[in-house]
């Protein structure tokens, strides 16, 4: 369901959290652990290095079972990519991009925040529920930044985001027409 490519982006967002605590995510709810082949790809790896942050990589590895990656990655395979050896891309690749946790329970697989904030709560986030909530919500924010798209019976055109009333509203019904909503064909 989620690789640890993307286990290694995610982080809690709640007002109350700050750096060092909100991150990495625990899985909860793992029923088990598939092994899915994937072409190893060097370069992918390495443009991904400076992204990557190794320790939340081996505790999320070792805390599904897997074992591949050696316990210690030197601080200079970041700044020099080129001299690690393939052992090690071997290992890299398999825990970012092979290793996929399965999940169990009704509500599927979710993850926890390992240290105590929100007064003494842990939020749980659900891969198919707020998972898939960001992305949509993220995908409707960046559309609506760039432009909103008013129909009208006769012909589309385009309105800039900047120039909408209501400001930075963005469940304003410019998408329906005025026959739609009649009071928006009144003439006062």
């Amino acid at each position: 369901m989620v690789r640890l490519i993307t286990h290694n982006l995610l982080a809690c967002n709640a007002k109350t959290c700050s750096a060092p605590t909100n991150f990495p995510l625990r899985f909860e709810q793992v029923q088990r652990v598939e092994i899915k082949e994937a072409e190893l790809n060097k370069e992918f790896i390495k443009g991904f290095l400076n992204k990557l942050d190794f320790d939340a990589l081996l505790y999320a590895s070792r805390a599904l079972g897997d074992a591949a990656l050696p316990d210690s990655f030197p601080l200079e395979s970041f700044q020099n990519p080129d001299g690690i050896s393939d052992e090690v891309f071997a290992a890299l690749h398999h825990a970012l991009l092979e290793v996929d946790p399965c999940p169990g329970g009704k509500h599927g697989l979710s993850f926890v925040r390992p240290h105590l904030c929100h007064q003494g709560r842990h939020p749980k986030y659900g891969l198919l529920t707020d998972l898939a909530f960001f992305l949509t919500s993220f995908l409707a924010a960046s559309r609506a930044r760039n432009q909103v798209v008013k129909s009208t019976p006769d012909s589309f055109d385009t309105v800039p985001f900047s120039t909408r009333p209501f400001g930075n509203s963005f469940f304003y019904p410019y998408f329906y027409t005025p026959y739609q909503i009649p009071f928006l064909s009144m003439n006062f």
